[in-house]
């Protein structure tokens, strides 16, 4: 989660660096297997996902379209690995 000026440039800088990988994922390796290259691809695509929504998450946030991080964090559900814990401990 972005949650700050400098942390929005360096994700939309990574963002962008993806996009240009992505394009070029073709053309940098013509030699490497099919199979290989569709994982690639759909690595770079995950990932360029992921960034492009935290970066739209931040500018929702940033124009006040959602709370305020501290006013969400509070009201947010804990991390699934957190859950999966109190889970097992439960399990016991």
């Amino acid at each position: 989660m972005i949650t700050n000026e400098r942390e929005y440039e360096i994700t939309r800088e990574e963002a962008e660096r993806f996009a240009v990988a992505l394009e070029q994922a073709d053309r940098t390796n013509p030699n490497r297997d099919p199979d290989m290259q569709a994982l690639l691809k759909a690595a770079l695509t995950s990932q360029l996902a992921d960034l492009r929504s935290e970066l739209a998450d931040y500018e929702q946030r940033r124009a006040g379209a959602e709370p305020p991080l501290a006013e969400q964090s509070a009201q947010a559900p804990p991390p699934l690995h957190t859950a999966r814990r109190r889970a097992q401990r439960r399990a016991r």
